[in-house]
């Protein structure tokens, strides 16, 4: 037993899950292990939100890899209510909108609506449920996960697929109160968890008073709801009774979700600390007690930190799939999500260090690198499988320029579709050698691009620069006598022979030293000649990528 604990214990996080399921599915007579995960489109769901999809998925395909059946499906939760008008928007091709004031106030009316009855904001899509659907699809495409089934509610409600689950929901009230009244400080000893869509106001907030499972029909009122504990939803007073059957109304979350889970066989469903901690415990109890399920196994993921922050619009560091792909490579992107779920992960779009984690990972993959031990190398050749999804693994390396040369040449030639030109310079200071193959111009065409986008929209202002076009007078007149010096022997030497840009890095450090600079001195009085900072690209690589006599004229302190 201690020796299988041990082995458990290695084991890569999606396989352990993996493994446990295959076991479940085994218990339970079942021959394919279904990963499932939901979302509400409420409006364009951020990074964190696509753990639940991304990091099923990974289950779902490490099932298959174990050489049993999976499927992986998500719900869209889309009979959910409007809370709020959200203030951007994105439109099918992933750009942001800040909706005006006048927009926003035309929404307003819509607010406790069902998602499907809502209008499209950019009036291109059935709805506005549809919209946000979509875009979420097409994002989950992008980064390369084809084979989910996707399931909305009001289809899943209007054919009757949840209609088992009220009628068990009625006819075991008692026991779904006593649930509910143990979590929950909000809700009465009458309370009927179903709410109907009133047929006057056309709002989600008809409020069952009385039910007949004989009949299959509700009374309801038409009453002010709180939506979150936070968004207070009028109601208009309309009285009547309905069917309770073909999407009229829907169940409390606390009660869909765990009928979703039922619904399609769940055995692994991700779900966040916010749930774990919230409706969660609620779920637990109603699938045994309730629909008579034996339960999935769940696991918790933690939030992102953007910068040290939770995204929030408030922050104004809500990002979405469609703009992380502005900067980075699929592949890159969907690494984040191969990391254990249970630990808090911060990301900060001003250094890229993910990009830094994706490549090392990719350069042990391919026996480039080494890890620090055999257990690191088997996760990380299973992280880079992982994050390139169904999207075929490459055999060899992909041709990756560095991150921060590919900024710093975008800035210097501007154009990045100019891919000769680009080609040219990143041979000149060591990073590719040419010729290239039409796969690798591609992939160097694509870094460069991403780059640019980086820049343009998150490197912090040290990483920006551009040359000065003529020695500024005050410039000089702030340096030493020993940076003058100094500056004026690289000067001398790139006139007198050609570098690599390892030498020339050796040469610049062993030009500081021999007139009593430390580096910081030295490298920041060059800075201050090329581009009127302190700071800058690296020094080498970047004198190698300017032109050879605008260098020997500026290092010579003459203009």
């Amino acid at each position: 037993m201690e020796g299988a604990s041990a082995k458990s214990e290695t084991l890569f996080w999606a396989d352990k899950i993996a493994h446990e399921a295959i076991e479940e599915a085994k218990r339970r007579n079942l021959r394919v292990v279904v990963c499932r995960s939901g979302q509400t489109p409420s409006g364009a769901k951020h990074i964190g939100n696509f753990n639940d999809n991304i990091r099923s998925y990974f289950v779902a395909k490490c099932v298959e890899n174990a050489g049993f059946k999976s499927r992986h499906l998500q719900t869209h939760d889309d009979m959910d209510p409007l809370r709020k008008i959200p203030e951007r928007v994105q439109d099918l091709e992933g750009k942001w909108h800040t909706l005006s004031a006048r927009e926003i106030e035309r929404m307003e009316k819509y607010v406790g609506f069902p998602l499907i009855s809502v209008p499209d904001p950019f009036g291109c899509c059935k709805n506005w449920a549809l919209h946000f659907e979509t875009l979420w699809e097409d994002g989950c495409r992008k980064v390369g996960i084809e084979k989910t089934e996707y399931y909305r509610n009001e289809d899943l409600y209007r054919s009757g697929k949840f209609n088992p689950f009220i009628k068990t929901v009625f006819e075991r009230i008692e026991m779904v109160r006593s649930i509910l009244l143990e979590h929950k400080t909000t809700k009465t000893a009458d309370y009927i968890p179903f709410w109907v869509i009133c047929e006057n106001c056309g709002r989600l907030t008809g409020r069952v008073i009385d039910f007949d499972t004989e009949s299959k029909t509700v009374t309801y009122v038409c009453s002010e709801r709180m939506l979150a504990g936070k968004y207070k939803i009028p109601g208009c007073g309309h009285k009547s009774s309905v069917s309770w059957e073909n999407g009229t109304g829907k169940l409390d979350w606390q009660l869909e979700w765990p009928a979703q889970m039922v619904m399609f066989n769940t055995i692994v469903e991700p779900f966040g600390k916010d749930h774990y901690e919230g409706s969660w415990p609620i779920c637990r109890e109603v699938l045994p007690k309730v629909y008579n399920y034996k339960g999935i196994i769940p696991f918790v993921y933690e939030f992102f930190l953007i910068d040290g922050k939770k995204m929030s619009t408030r922050h104004g560091n809500v990002y979405v799939m469609q703009d992380m792909l502005e900067i980075m490579e699929p592949e890159v992107f969907c690494f984040l999500y191969t990391k254990r779920p249970a630990k808090q992960r911060e990301i900060s779009l001003r250094d890229m260090k993910l990009i830094d984690d994706f490549e090392h990972a990719e350069r042990v993959y391919f026996g480039i690198e080494k890890a620090k031990n055999e257990h690191e190398e088997m996760n990380l050749k299973q992280q880079y499988e992982l994050a390139w999804c169904d999207r075929r693994v490459p055999e060899r390396k992909p041709l990756r320029i560095s991150y921060s040369v590919a900024a710093m040449v975008v800035q210097l030639i501007r154009d990045p579709e100019r891919v000769d030109s680009a080609l040219k310079l990143l041979e000149k200071i060591g990073h590719v050698k040419l010729p290239l193959s039409d796969e690798e111009k591609e992939q160097v065409k694509t870094r460069l691009k991403l780059a640019k986008r980086w820049v343009e929209r998150f490197a912090p202002e040290n990483v920006r620069f551009s040359v000065l076009s003529t020695l500024p007078e005050e410039v000089t007149e702030k340096l030493s006598e020993k940076q003058r010096g100094a500056l004026m022997e690289v000067a001398e030497k790139i006139k007198s022979r050609e570098y690599t840009a390892e030498e020339l890095h050796a040469e610049l450090y062993n030009i500081a030293k021999s007139h009593g600079l430390t580096s910081r001195e030295f490298f920041s009085a060059a800075y201050r000649i090329l581009i009127g900072r302190d700071h800058g690209p690296r020094l080498a690589p970047f004198l190698l990528s300017l032109d050879r006599e605008f260098v020997i004229k500026r290092f010579s302190l003459k203009g």
